[in-house]
């Protein structure tokens, strides 16, 4: 995650509780500022101990008066820095005797105590305070009467007016009132830190009380926070504070003009922020927008894609799932479209709204339309929107990547891209990787200081997914294996190495570890052979292709259907399902005994062949009415006993006799109901058959189990 600055810590205090942390030479403001904060959230009464620690048995009084300590503590502690923090880290510590020690150690003389202005000035308008956080808008405007001031007044040191005060107390119907009470330009008024009341809004999230405001005045959205070294729109306040259905509407209320890389550092401080938040939605709309501010720094001197690849969740490698899980997220439908922007003044729901679509998937099997179901059930919403940002991503990564390829050397020198990718490949983040290759393929040749390739690193860290889009290369691939660094390491050198720990330990055990490191280091072997797949499916495709335009007589002569039926025995799909793709008409060629491709799959129990039935269309219906010459339909030919290589590949008549009916019962799926009661050549239905053909094995298997339960 990106560190911010010490001087951008002073501003999100400056926000939110007091302007700086506490040093040793601000004391009394600190003091003034971090109490008016704890009077007006109404936690002054656990720091000045005028509310004691109730009994134990009273469970209610006792568990709302640790919330409030809670909450007192954790103000102090954001206050005050966890270095000077540290000294009261104790698990049964009271806000009241931390605020005692630090008060004591601060003030040095008990003049400074006479003349706190600033605690005086909160009991004058304690009343005031206490009426806010209760909502009393009786008690508000009879204090405004009787102080005669105007609701516009400033009623605290930090110079916050009540509506200031009533919109961080979250009081959304006093600020309401106040809002109509004050006129469009008496909205724009800031605190002593610069802060609009709008901006407060955009911290607690209140997107009710932002519309009321913008409404009133729609410049609010373009006046920064000043009195910072950066400023920051209320837009990138949202976005800084993680609220996210704030961002969605002050992102389509912001002018686009003001996130242009040429106003200044808005747009690029916008972009890393949401990145850090997860609103991936957004961050893709504004940089599309203005693909420069992917490959520009933040005022932080950080990039959009430094901060990516050091985000593992925002990716699925980087997401770890159970098995149902993955099922779940892979039939989950999670659409590319555009996303539209909900802006209607009806509704507070700033969510993107995703378009449905007509089209059945396997997503449509799920209640039909799974963003229906991702609403009513916990564990589905959550993928479904883990799935959402992984999607956003890949997108927002497109348009960095492309952006990127237009840059030159210097540039790309600049924003550090060799930590970029290191930092992506020692954090698997696998799809970082595959998007800058697709949309940079030239960056497979890039090295870094010690003339490493991607792939040289992905070896080093032992992240083989990455590593596994070498073999997505073309004539590329054979070349990129010759690579050395400037150790004259080659590949085998690399993975000759001894995993970093992380890499080692994702399996238990010195034994299985070291059969790890031995696997890897057969990459070479492994690499070798998935070259050989890979170009003999080339070559494939160039003779079936060639085979098409053959004469009949010509396929009789080189004995086709010996070629296909030695195919299907050996079970070479990767052969079949070629064969079908350059010659889709091969699935009607019938061999000598009339029998196609897949009467032979069933025969030879092939289920990858014969699965590239549910590949075809219309055809897959008619396929099932094919007959031999001995009459045998699809059932008759899944209801013969397996030959003995298929049948061996479990152990155990039981387990044999199993797996033959689950090949029965398949086909019988799939064919139409009559021909169950179709007799063949024998005069045989299939169940007769089945039952005739399987006889001793079923024999064997009762008497397994016989035995076995003996």
């Amino acid at each position: 995650m990106t560190k911010l600055k010490s001087n951008q810590r002073h501003n999100l205090a400056g926000l939110g509780i007091v302007p700086e942390k506490l040093t040793e030479d601000n004391f009394i403001s600190w003091k003034n500022c971090l109490a008016n904060y704890l009077v007006g959230n109404g936690l002054w009464g656990v720091v000045s101990a005028q509310e004691i620690e109730p009994d134990k048995t009273n469970i209610q009084e006792h568990e709302k008066w640790k919330k409030k300590n809670a909450l007192a503590l954790h103000a102090i502690q954001l206050s005050c820095g966890q270095a000077i923090y540290s000294k009261f880290i104790n698990a049964d510590i009271n806000a009241d005797y931390v605020w005692t020690q630090l008060v004591e150690k601060g003030d040095h003389d008990k003049e400074s105590r006479v003349d706190d202005n600033g605690l005086s000035e909160y009991l004058e308008y304690e009343p005031l305070y206490k009426a806010i956080k209760k909502g009393n808008w009786h008690a508000i405007e009879g204090f405004f009467q009787e102080k005669t001031l105007p609701f516009t007044e400033s009623i605290s040191s930090h110079k916050e007016t009540a509506l200031h005060m009533a919109t961080l107390s979250r009081q959304t119907e006093i600020a309401k009132k106040l809002i109509n009470l004050m006129g469009p330009k008496e909205l724009e008024l800031k605190n002593e830190h610069g802060a609009t009341a709008l901006s407060f809004a955009a911290i607690c999230g209140a997107t009710e009380l932002a519309e009321e405001m913008v409404s009133r005045n729609k410049e609010l959205v373009t006046i920064e926070t000043t009195g910072q070294e950066y400023g920051q729109l209320p837009v990138i306040v949202a976005a800084l504070y993680r609220q996210k259905d704030m961002v969605h509407y002050l992102y389509n209320k912001t002018p686009k003009d003001v996130l242009s890389p040429e106003k200044g550092a808005n747009g690029v401080t916008l972009l890393s922020y949401l990145i850090t938040a997860e609103i991936y939605d957004v961050a893709f709309l504004l940089l599309e927008k203005y693909p420069q501010l992917g490959v520009i720094p933040d005022v932080h001197d950080n990039y959009a894609l430094k901060i990516l690849a050091q985000r593992p969740s925002a990716f699925l490698s980087g997401t770890e799932l159970s098995f149902w899980e993955k099922w779940i997220y892979y039939c989950v439908r999670v659409h590319e479209e555009h996303v539209e922007m909900q802006t209607s003044s009806t509704s507070h729901d700033h969510n993107i709204q995703i378009p449905e679509s007509n089209s059945e998937d396997l997503g449509g099997r799920m209640a039909h339309g799974s963003l229906t179901i991702t609403t009513q059930v916990p564990k589905i919403r959550y993928i479904y929107r883990r799935k959402s940002v992984h999607v956003e991503v890949r997108k927002f990564l497109r348009v960095a990547f492309k952006k990127m390829a237009q840059m030159s050397k210097p540039e790309l020198e600049k924003m550090d891209l060799d930590k970029i990718i290191n930092d992506a490949i020692e954090n698997g983040i696998f799809e970082f990787i595959d998007e800058m290759i697709k949309c940079a393929p030239e960056i497979i040749w890039r090295k870094d200081k010690k003339e490493r390739t991607i792939f040289s690193n992905a070896i080093i860290s032992r992240q083989e997914k990455i590593f596994g889009l070498i073999f997505t290369l073309g004539k590329e691939k054979c070349l990129t294996g010759m690579r050395y660094d400037i150790f004259v390491n080659n590949y085998l050198h690399l993975a000759a190495k001894l995993s970093p720990p992380s890499r080692l330990d994702i399996v238990t055990g010195v034994a299985l570890q070291m059969q790890r490191e031995l696997q890897w280091f057969k990459i070479h072997y492994i690499y070798r052979r998935k070259s050989v797949h890979v170009e003999v499916r080339k070559f494939l495709k160039v003779v079936f292709k060639k085979m098409v335009q053959l004469s009949k007589p010509e396929l009789e002569k080189m004995d086709l259907d010996k070629i296909i039926n030695d195919a299907i025995k050996n079970g070479i799909f990767e052969l079949i399902d070629e064969m079908i793709k350059c010659a889709p008409e091969i699935i009607w060629r019938k061999d000598k005994k009339e029998r196609t491709i897949f009467s032979n799959a069933i025969i030879s129990r092939q289920e990858k062949i014969f699965g590239l039935i549910f590949t075809l269309g219309k055809e897959k219906c008619l396929m099932g009415m094919r007959y031999d010459i001995f009459v045998n339909n699809y059932l008759h030919l899944a209801a013969k006993l397996s030959p003995p290589s298929r049948l061996d590949i479990v152990t155990g008549a039981a387990l044999q006799m199993q797996r033959e009916l689950q090949w029965f019962k398949e086909v019988e799926s799939l064919v139409q109901p009559k021909f169950k009661e179709e007799l063949n050549s024998h005069n045989k239905t299939p169940k007769i058959l089945f039952t005739d053909e399987h006889e001793k094995l079923a024999k064997k298997a009762e008497d397994w189990m016989k035995s076995t339960a003996g």
